[in-house]
């Protein structure tokens, strides 16, 4: 009886291990392919994550804003990608936590960031000014106080005395915050001289009833003991003077 079997030499053998080599060729293409279009996927969904997250720091929902920016930025740092070039998604991460209504809750997040914005970023006044409002919202005015100091020098380095208005603003909320009602003028007097269209006393005077629902004042007031006093004797002291007057 003529045997069945091939002979892997012949004509029907080299077809078959030419055709297992084309299956396997054709498995290893296709298994790259997947690897290519998962890794594609992860990709694409981390850059769109992150301009989600900075979509929701614009939009002031700064919770939800944290929660989403949280792994992103140790996902790109492991990619290898520096500090420097994720300038919007780490401004939005600060500006997120600060203004939180519950900073305090985020004191891990901004305790990872402070040390790359010390470090690792290009310094800009902005980002300091942002640390100071972190500490003077979860009450530590000597560091508020500090970082403030720092957003000035960064703000002044840089030329931009305009910008630093905001910044005396808040160093005069912090003498309110202590009841030091003479160094609060001094600060808003200079904040009024670098930026006079939004900072000057008629306005300070003006945004009294402001104060009063303005979610920030209204923590800043719970928070220390002579905020609404000190406002209140500074407001009586403009208003008793001619410093209201339109130039």
């Amino acid at each position: 009886m003529a045997s069945t079997k091939f002979k892997i030499g012949g004509p029907v053998g080299l077809a078959v291990v030419i055709g297992c080599l084309a299956l396997v060729t054709a498995i290893g293409f296709w298994e790259m392919d997947r690897r290519i279009r998962a890794a594609v996927r992860q990709e694409t969904a981390l850059f769109q994550n992150a301009l989600n997250a900075i979509a929701l720091a614009n939009d002031q929902a700064y919770e939800a804003a944290v929660e989403l920016l949280r792994p992103l930025l140790p996902a790109f740092q492991e990619r290898g990608v520096p500090a420097e070039e994720l300038t919007a998604l780490i401004d939005a991460y600060l500006l997120s936590i600060v203004n939180a209504a519950e900073p305090l809750e985020y004191d891990r997040d901004f305790n990872d960031l402070l040390p790359i914005l010390e470090t690792k970023m290009p310094r800009y006044g902005w980002r300091m000014h942002q640390a100071g409002w972190y500490f003077f919202r979860t009450g530590d005015l000597a560091a508020a106080r500090h970082y403030f100091e720092k957003a000035i020098a960064d703000f002044d380095g840089m030329g931009d005395f305009r910008e630093s208005a905001d910044t005396y603003w808040a160093a005069a909320l912090i003498n309110i915050a202590q009841g030091q009602k003479d160094r609060a003028i001094a600060n808003l007097e200079i904040a009024e001289v670098r930026n006079y269209r939004h900072y000057n006393k008629t306005i300070f005077v003006a945004d009294r009833n402001a104060y009063e629902h303005d979610p920030w004042f209204i923590r800043l007031g719970m928070q220390y003991a002579e905020f609404w006093p000190t406002i209140e004797a500074i407001i009586r002291e403009f208003e008793a003077s001619e410093a209201l007057q339109p130039r």
